[in-house]
């Protein structure tokens, strides 16, 4: 029987709120995985001197921006040209200029999920190779707010690690909280400017992330299989589960 996990909790950083290490959470066998390998998080853009410093003291090597040129833009990330650390982009489009949905809003995040699950295959197959090098060191991946895209890309290699279901929703569904006070100003500053948004946009609800498993479950049966539909070797997917100190699927006990 497993226990209900706790999310992982952010890192004592200045000027980023939500940069978690997936280490903390347990595979399917309940052996723990392992800590300095993979970090998600929100935007670098602010983080301080001391940030870094300790950042690569936890042992980070390189990031990965999941944001788009636009935001990149607006906030580019501090990562970037730091001596001993690489950086790569792979933009992927948020849920408020998404292509997915006629221009439009998405109807629920969910929806959003699984609409980067089905259409953004061949940058998910990027993200996962970048996030490789984790075999090496500690690799931050992260978007704006570290929730959605972010999330998407936690939770497959979560749940390719066979970390269970509600560990997976736990590390979702925390982020909104984490980053409330970043996302109230956006929220207001939208109201402000006279371009309002659905409030869904700011909230991470457990019942969006889990649409996005089923999703994968129905059409697929795993995440490793889902992963192998969109261009990943068994080998590639191992490289980053087994350097996250997973079992392999089908040693032992099964998912």
């Amino acid at each position: 029987m497993q226990n209900r996990q706790i999310a992982a909790r952010p890192l004592p950083l200045e000027g980023a709120f939500n940069v978690r290490d997936l280490g903390v959470y347990r595979d399917c066998h309940g052996r723990k995985l392992r800590e300095h390998r993979l970090l998600r998080g929100d935007s670098p853009e602010g983080l301080t001197d001391t940030d870094i410093a300790f950042l690569k003291e936890y042992g980070l090597i390189g990031s990965v921006d999941l944001r788009t040129d636009a935001e990149c833009r607006m906030g580019p990330s501090r990562l970037q040209n730091v001596p001993g650390l690489f950086y790569e982009r792979v933009p992927i489009q948020n849920a408020t200029c998404t292509n997915g949905f006629a221009g439009g809003y998405p109807p629920t995040m969910g929806a959003y999920y699984t609409d980067l699950l089905i259409n953004q295959g061949d940058k998910l197959v990027r993200i996962w190779r970048l996030l490789e090098r984790c075999q090496d060191g500690c690799v931050l991946f992260h978007c704006s707010a570290g929730k959605d895209r972010t999330g998407i890309v936690a939770m497959l290699a979560l749940a390719a690690s066979g970390v269970d279901r509600e560990a997976i929703l736990a590390d979702y569904e925390v982020s909104a909280e984490n980053m409330r006070a970043v996302l109230e100003r956006q929220k207001q500053a939208a109201r402000e400017a006279g371009t309002p948004r659905p409030d869904y946009l700011y909230e991470s609800q457990r019942q969006d992330m889990d649409r996005a498993l089923k999703y994968i479950e129905k059409l697929f049966g795993t995440a490793e299989e889902y992963l192998r539909s969109i261009g990943l070797t068994r080998t590639e997917i191992r490289r980053l589960t087994g350097a996250l100190g997973a079992v392999a699927m089908g040693e032992g006990e099964t998912a």
